[in-house]
Order: structure tokens, then sequence, then C-alpha cells
């Protein structure tokens, strides 16, 4: 409940009274959704310092799983948390790891990974306040930090998968897409993930979805003018 409410001092406060020698580890202790408490947590940068106080006491958090098949890093990635993503990809040693390697870490049972949860999702942390403009602005803002890193290991722009978007604020009805994020990212005009995956392969440009459109085609029916005019010149 302590981490779920983002109490970074309680939670502190509560491991400093669990003794170090009890029977189960931390990573052993789960809730209905599988997830540890490290899951809990990675949903907030607020809760960094609790996130560097688990791993010290229980290192196989790190890597434990909840019952969709979820790293906490996955949760960091969900919720556009930035800094704790940054210090989980740290501690994965994620920058030296192949993509074949991290994707054990960044996709989960259904296929579904952390780029596609990062576009498809619409349920953010609690950050996301004030007029609505401002939420969308302060998202992306926080996106932008996750999309290099992400884009370098996570392959499935270039491939179509069906992801589930699900998280403990998603709403009844499962969101899924056949498309990969490249096409997800354009049609939600998230310009920084188009622009990264370009930049890491400029011939996705040319890749087209299953009714035979590119994101050319994409940007045009969504109108969204900006994609459409950035990249137009370099598929000629």
């Amino acid at each position: 409940m302590a981490a779920h409410s983002k109490e970074d001092d309680l939670v502190l406060d509560l491991l400093k009274m669990i003794p170090e020698d009890r029977n189960h580890k931390l990573s052993d202790i789960k809730n209905t959704d599988g997830n540890t408490i490290l899951h809990e947590v990675a949903a907030s940068d607020a809760m960094i310092f609790a996130a560097i106080a688990l791993l010290e006491r229980d290192a196989e958090l790190l890597t434990a799983s909840n019952e969709l098949g979820e790293k906490p890093i996955f949760c960091a990635a969900r919720y556009g948390q930035s800094q704790t993503f940054d210090f989980l990809a740290d501690k994965m040693e994620l920058e030296i790891l192949s993509p074949d390697q991290s994707k054990a870490h960044l996709q989960r049972d259904d296929g579904t990974t952390v780029l596609h949860i990062s576009i498809a999702t619409e349920c953010f942390d609690d950050i996301w306040f004030g007029d609505k403009k401002r939420n969308e602005r302060y998202k992306l803002q926080k996106l932008k930090g996750l999309v290099k890193l992400l884009v370098e290991k996570d392959a499935s722009w270039n491939m179509s998968v069906t992801s589930q978007a699900t998280s403990s604020c998603s709403t009844t009805k499962d969101e899924k897409s056949n498309e990969s994020p490249l096409f997800l990212a354009t049609k939600s005009d998230i310009k920084e993930i188009v622009k990264a995956v370009l930049n890491y392969t400029p011939e996705a440009l040319k890749y087209t979805n299953k009714e035979g459109m590119n994101i050319l085609h994409v940007a045009i029916l969504y109108r969204h003018i900006d994609i459409f005019d950035t990249n137009s010149t370099a598929y000629r």
C-alpha cells in the first residue's frame, strides 16, 4: 500500500523494520498481479531512493517478473519515469547488452514491448496533472529521455506484434495493436519516437503496414503534417 501511494519515506522506514534474516526474499513477495514492491516503486521517479534501497536489500528484484512477464523496468517505461528507467537500465547494464539479450527485460510474455507501451498506454502516473495541453507536452518530454535507448534495444519497431496495454490503472477493455511502434507513434503524433526510429534505421521510412501504407501515408491520414513535412524529402 505504501509503495502504491508513492510514500517514499514510509517505504524506507518499513524496509528497515523487516529483519534481513527473514525466511522469504523481497523478490518472492508479490501482490495479486504478481508485482513485487519494486514493480510498484518503479512507477514513480519520486520513489527512486526506495528503489535503490530495495535493490541493495535484494538484487533479484531487478529481474523478477509479474504475471504478464514484465520486469520492473517495464513499469518505469510505461509511466515515462526516465530517472527510474535509467537507474534500472544501468543496474541491468542494458547499454552493453545486445537487442537479443535485452529482449528478456524489455518484452513481456505476449510480445508487447516497452516501446509499444510507451506509445499505446493512456493511463500515465499521477504527475500528469493540470490542463490537457500541459499534460501532453509534459508526457512527451518525459518520454523523450527514454526513446533513444528503447529504439536501440527494442527491435519491435521493425515488426508487427500484438500488444496489450494493461496496467494497474488500465480500463476494463484491452487495447491491442497489430502495428509496429513506428506506425503507432506516427498515428499518435509522437515525433520523438518517429525521429529516433528513422535516425536509427532510415529505411524504415519505406516500410508499409498491412494496408500497404508507409508512415507518410499514415501521417497524411491522421493530419500530422509536421511528421509528413519532416520526412517527405528523405523519401524521394
